[in-house]
């Protein structure tokens, strides 16, 4: 967390260019200002600040540090905004969104304009030293990361054999403002995602100055997940061991006796930067989400910050609780139930659970500092559930369903038995309850949603709906009139 602060200001300092109203004609937010067709990264210096800057277009509440993992939360089946509410994510809770009115329309934004900072530096001709290079492979890393995440939310699934035409836009080119980009093909979209990580893997340092910088181990974590999306598993295999085999000392895989600490730390040397963890987003005093988005806001249990216990049971910031049906398929004797604590609010019926994965205040010296604690995106246990679902959709389930119960085993979980995805898909579920997995799992693998509590309108969504391919924003069919709406969307 420290060592980010100061860079990032160095790259607030330089900013001089706004957003374009359309995210696809590349308008950078941050970073340096730049003339139309002129590259402005002439010198290492200048290519690092590009660099933090894409880093906190990454880190902003509508990109990985609140937007993207909570419309993966609570547009599935797993939690759910509370009927006592801060009025944020109910669109996407209620599975109500539309193109011009979402709560991932900004994410939609970020993302692009995490591809315009990366494009500045892939871009660039500056002699390439063992420095530059370094750089190029973190932009290629995150580039690849932003694309697959729009592939994930606004492509079609590339193995439901339909509507294969609609993958999405992949500017790679120089700056230039009246640039408009159709949709490319699913195929050509996952292409391009893993040109992108594979020279991640081959520029990027193996061990990063800190969990807030992406790795040569986080390029292969996400070219093992995009192999698993475009249905190639053995790719997605070998990836996923290269990912849990080849790594440096500052990885290593979660055992139970730290889940607690690993996730509910109180200081920040007890849960930042941990081996567990991959790529996290560094958030400071200065870059954070603030009191509307912040991940401790929305499902933090308790206020650490000296208010009354009755303050601290109706702070109505908290409204994204787990269903409790979720928390009541773990065993008693699972070391993750105990990072959920039961909501005695009676605000919902049945009431949910708040879970303690995101703190609101984490402790420094004598005090709490709110909106800062690193948000985790990116852990090693994930390699071994991208391995176990493609094993088991390649002939290999009875592999998968012994490692995986060796797994749940020594989480003090149950014993799973019969078919080897459905058990793989339970046990990620438990594992990575409320970190943005659950309603891409369910798409990925053809699955519906079927939320049988707390629910008012879309309770169930079957395979292949419309609802699992996000519409590309309104604002952005009017601005470029090349690229097409997903069928059943209008505008």
């Amino acid at each position: 967390m420290r060592k980010i602060k100061i860079f990032i200001l160095s790259a607030f300092l330089l900013t001089a260019y706004s957003c374009s109203e359309d995210d696809l004609n590349q308008f950078p937010d941050y970073g340096v200002g730049i003339v139309d067709g002129v590259n402005p990264v002439t010198d290492a210096t200048t290519m690092q600040n590009v660099l933090l800057g894409m880093y906190q277009q990454m880190s902003t509440e509508n990109g990985f540090a609140s937007t993207v993992l909570n419309v993966a939360n609570v547009a599935s089946d797993e939690f759910f905004v509370s009927s006592k509410n801060s009025g944020y994510f109910l669109t996407s809770s209620n599975l109500s969104w539309t193109p011009s009115s979402s709560d991932f329309i900004a994410e939609y934004n970020e993302l692009y304009d995490v591809v315009s900072q990366a494009n500045l530096i892939l871009n660039s001709t500056i002699e390439e030293t063992s420095e530059v290079k370094g750089y190029k492979g973190q932009a290629y890393t995150a580039r690849g990361m932003a694309f697959l995440y729009l592939a994930m939310g606004w492509a079609e699934n590339p193995t439901s054999g339909k509507n294969q035409e609609y993958g999405i836009a992949i500017p790679t080119g120089e700056f230039d403002a009246y640039a408009k980009f159709p949709r490319s093909t699913v195929e050509a979209s996952y292409t391009q995602i893993i040109s992108d990580l594979e020279k991640g893997i081959e520029l990027t340092d193996e061990s990063p100055i800190s969990k807030s910088y992406l790795s040569a181990t986080a390029a292969r974590l996400l070219l093992a997940k995009t192999y698993l999306w475009k249905g190639d598993y053995s790719n997605a295999i070998k990836y996923a061991n290269e990912t849990l085999n080849n790594k440096s000392a500052d990885f290593s895989l979660l055992k139970k006796d730290e889940i607690q600490e690993y996730f509910y730390g109180e200081t920040e040397s007890s849960f930042e930067n941990m081996p567990e963890t991959i790529w996290e987003v560094g958030l400071t005093n200065l870059n954070n989400p603030g009191p509307n988005y912040s991940m401790g806001v929305l499902y933090d249990y308790i206020d650490p910050v000296n208010t009354s216990s009755s303050e601290r049971g109706l702070n109505l910031g908290r409204s994204i609780v787990a269903r409790a049906g979720i928390v009541e398929g773990y065993s008693d004797t699972d070391e993750r139930k105990k990072l959920f604590l039961a909501d005695t609010r009676n605000l919902d019926s049945p009431n949910g659970y708040f879970i303690k994965k995101y703190r609101k205040a984490i402790k420094e010296g004598n005090s709490y500092v709110q909106y800062i604690g690193n948000i985790k995106v990116l852990r090693l246990t994930e390699a071994l559930f991208i391995k176990w679902e493609a094993m088991a959709k390649s002939g290999q389930g009875s592999t998968a369903l012994s490692e995986l119960n060796d797994f749940s085993t020594e989480r003090g979980g149950v014993i799973y038995s019969g078919d080897a995805l459905s058990a793989v898909l339970s046990e990620k579920q438990k594992e990575f309850a409320g970190e943005g997995h659950r309603f891409y799992d369910l798409k990925r693998n053809n699955l519906s949603i079927n939320r049988l509590t707390n629910c008012s309108s879309n309770c169930t969504v079957s395979a292949g709906d419309k609802l699992f391919v996000f519409p590309i924003p309104s604002y952005s069919l009017n601005n470029n009139t090349t690229i097409t709406q997903y069928p059943g969307w209008g505008n």
